[in-house]
């Protein structure tokens, strides 16, 4: 999984004399100074086995979804396996580094999560956005880079400055929503109360393979 852009919508309300209706300016919450990023994995970064707090770098091959050709104006620092357009995750490289900050960046760079041969394992990976304070968020934007989006996900939350999280949203198809999550599909259903929780299938598609 790879994401490019992650984007958090702060709205309030303002109220005006001269206008009867209610227009909450936005805020992209996720390029503030104050924000930090982290993720449990990331490709080319490995936990030390001996000291789980330290991180040891090194290449590590990954492969997009999509096919390939040699006409591809960066093919020649990438490699073509079985007609896939594959390259390495290098974070002593600039330009090959894909660490969990280029998410939130507002550049074309991206966050990559480790290739799945590395271990199955590596199918779940958390990515958690500390705020710095408590924000009623309008809207959130999640743009892929080149990979798909995932195909079964929950976006959590916490007010208590990441103690304990509560589920917000589960994305996945109609079956998925209910064996995996145990809730009923959405169906653009909208949020009743405000400890609801949804099952929203719109954005389960792995269709784009990409963006």
């Amino acid at each position: 999984m790879s994401v490019r852009e992650l984007f958090f919508l702060l709205g309030w309300l303002i109220a005006t004399c001269s206008s009867e209706s209610l227009r909450p300016p936005y805020l992209n919450l996720a390029r503030e100074k104050h924000i930090t990023v982290s993720a449990t994995s990331t490709c080319g970064e490995f936990i030390d086995k001996q000291n789980r707090n330290k991180i040891k770098n090194k290449k590590e091959l990954y492969c997009k979804l999509t096919g390939s050709s040699p006409y591809e104006k960066d093919y020649k620092d990438s490699n073509l396996i079985y007609g896939q357009y594959c390259d390495y995750c290098d974070p002593s490289v600039p330009d090959k580094k894909h660490i969990v900050n280029y998410t939130i960046d507002g550049t074309d760079r991206w966050w990559q999560s480790p290739p799945l041969s590395r271990g199955l394992e590596y199918q779940k990976v958390n990515i958690t956005i500390d705020l710095g304070q408590e924000y009623h968020i309008a809207y959130i934007y999640i743009r892929m880079a080149n990979s798909p989006r995932p195909a079964l996900w929950s976006l959590e939350r916490s007010i208590d400055y990441g103690k304990t999280f509560s589920t917000w949203y589960y994305f996945a198809n109609d079956i998925e929503c209910r064996t995996v999550f145990g809730v009923e599909p959405s169906h653009n259903r909208s949020f009743v109360r405000d400890d609801d929780v949804v099952c929203e299938t719109k954005y389960a598609s792995r269709i784009p393979l990409e963006g």
